[in-house]
């Protein structure tokens, strides 16, 4: 049991590692609630997993960090690779899957 609880529950917060990023994606843009973890608004096509979008994240910061100290290291060049690799945002795609699966997962 105490490997499961380590694997499902946040043993220092007692949450489960779910989130609730765009839930609600059809109402975006427009609304508040739209912009995700990243900092950029939601879209159907950037939505992603999250090991998929920490990846896009680390390679679009790993070419800005090649260009310190260098020729290329222009504002220019910096908004380049931040606006070719946009990472898109992470969440979940369907809100009514996770709260089946969260009921299959208390009834088992």
């Amino acid at each position: 049991y105490i490997a499961e609880e380590s694997q499902v529950m946040d043993v220092l917060g007692g949450k489960m590692h779910l989130c609730d990023f765009a839930y609600d994606l059809e109402d975006c843009p427009g609304h508040n609630h739209c912009t995700g973890p990243g900092g950029t608004l939601y879209t159907p096509d950037g939505l992603y997993d999250y090991d998929i979008w920490s990846i896009r994240m680390f390679m679009r910061d790993t070419l800005k960090a090649a260009a310190k100290g260098t020729e290329l290291e222009t504002k220019e060049f910096i908004e380049k690779v931040h606006n070719t690799f946009s990472p898109g945002e992470y969440g979940m795609e369907n809100y009514w899957c996770r709260v089946l699966a969260c009921f299959i997962f208390m009834m088992a």
